[in-house]
């Protein structure tokens, strides 16, 4: 397994900031718009009755260098991601292939792209219902990796039946028949001049606003976890160098599955 640690940061996704309009599923369901796309939360779904697609207009002068889907319910197949020269009638022959198993969320580092129409579709996948559903799809405009490697990657799975949470002041439970991993990533103790400095940009990234991040831990299977950075960490640093001392940080993973949010 690689163990140089890539991230994708939620400042840099132009799908969370477009106007609902521009993003449309085909054959939609009313009560599970698309704009749930867009939502900081992956709990919030967005539905379509197969043949569906999942169609994106980014706007003139994006340029789109990572896509990761999250939280749907494909138990295996393959997703294309494709892009169009015009309103979705003129492939521009740009795509990507992305198979998946049942429980995957998947990224890929696309070439930088400036095209303006882009469209996910999941035709020919195997789902778990009869509609297919996705909680969030990011598009970013920059993909950053550690150049150094971290020791240890460290997966644990949880099975959760409650989980209490307050966003922008409300409340809310969510009832989830899903699961959820916590990640922990440790460096060992290392002088290297710029590994210390890698770790801080990522945490300050998120530093005030607990934003997530797209960890991608393993580059060869571009398998993500949308997590939420760490509340606090800890490190050494003299006069003349900054270094790492077993560093450890752990990430919990938003909640995946089927999931009905009641606000209190």
């Amino acid at each position: 397994m690689s163990t140089r640690l890539t991230y994708v940061t939620l400042d840099d996704d132009l799908i969370h900031g477009l106007d609902p309009s521009a993003i449309t599923i085909t054959n939609a369901d009313a009560d599970y718009p698309a704009s749930c796309l867009q939502t900081e939360e992956m709990s919030d779904t967005a539905r379509g009755t197969p043949p569906t697609k999942i169609q994106i207009d980014l706007g003139s002068g994006k340029a789109a260098a990572f896509w990761a889907i999250l939280n749907h319910n494909i138990t295996a197949g393959d997703v294309v991601v494709r892009s169009y020269s015009d309103a979705f009638t003129t492939p521009t022959g740009e795509s990507v292939t992305m198979t998946f198993r049942d429980g995957d969320m998947k990224g890929y580092n696309a070439a930088v792209s400036a095209a303006r129409y882009w469209e996910i579709d999941p035709t020919g996948c195997s789902l778990s219902d009869s509609f297919f559903e996705v909680g969030k799809v990011i598009a970013s405009t920059s993909v950053h990796t550690f150049a150094n490697n971290y020791s240890t990657f460290q997966r644990g799975l949880i099975y959760t039946n409650l989980r209490n949470e307050t966003v922008g002041g409300t409340a809310y439970v969510h009832i989830l028949s899903g699961r959820r991993y916590e990640l922990v990533l440790e460096w060992a103790a290392s002088s290297v001049s710029n590994a210390l400095d890698e770790v801080l940009a990522m945490l300050e990234l998120t530093h005030g606003g607990a934003k997530p991040l797209v960890l991608i831990p393993d580059n060869d299977t571009a398998e993500v976890y949308y997590v939420r950075a760490p509340d606090a960490a800890s490190w050494q640093e003299s006069s003349a160098r900054k270094f790492l001392s077993n560093l450890s940080l752990s990430f919990t993973e938003l909640s995946r599955g089927k999931i009905q949010v009641q606000g209190t």
